[in-house]
């Protein structure tokens, strides 16, 4: 449904690498980064005020199978920090300062991993729509599975922000949308490069 591809360093062009050619439109000071998880990786650099990127996706997720899978980078754990969320944040998927955990938001439940500052981590979240359950990946370990019963019916799609002003501060890389497949269901390496 979506790839996300970064071009030239200090650039703010962001492309869709997928079919559908989906416009990227970038908010603030939200650009491209030489600097990523592995060697020959881009990233999208966030400064935690204002910066955020949004798209209208070609279709919803809805109640269907699908895969969120990205890099992300924290400058610092201070506060909330958005990596992606769909409408408003139905859902949000985050690191939450509270907690000390990465979350995603319908309901209270969060991820079950301490993050630090400064680390690269690969982040997966996939639902399976006949089980309605979400499998979590963090560094291809399978970190929980969870009930998620939920209805993604915006096709509004934000990354660094979801309307709250918890800004992302960091870098988020690779970030991808995966309608009607499970990709992942057993721990697994993360690909140290640029999707195909």
């Amino acid at each position: 449904l979506l790839t996300c591809h970064a071009g030239t360093a200090g650039s703010a062009t962001i492309t869709d690498g997928s079919n559908n050619n989906t416009t990227i439109s970038q908010y603030g000071n939200a650009v491209v980064s030489d600097f990523g998880p592995a060697a020959g990786m881009k990233s999208v650099y966030f400064d935690g005020s204002g910066d955020y990127l949004q798209c209208t996706l070609a279709d919803t997720l809805g109640t269907n199978d699908w895969t969120i899978e990205y890099w992300v980078y924290h400058n610092n754990l201070d506060d909330n920090d958005i990596h992606c969320a769909f409408g408003t944040y139905a859902p949000a998927f985050y690191y939450r300062s509270a907690s000390n955990a990465f979350a995603y938001y319908s309901g209270t439940h969060n991820a079950n991993i301490t993050p630090i500052a400064h680390k690269w981590y690969h982040m997966v979240y996939s639902h399976n729509a006949t089980t309605n359950k979400m499998m979590v990946f963090i560094d291809g370990a399978f970190i929980e599975e969870a009930t998620y019963n939920g209805n993604i019916s915006s096709s509004t799609f934000r990354i660094g922000d979801d309307s709250t002003s918890a800004w992302m501060d960091g870098y988020i890389s690779n970030l991808r949308i995966v309608k009607g497949q499970v990709l992942y269901t057993n721990s697994f390496t993360p690909k140290a490069s640029a999707f195909d």
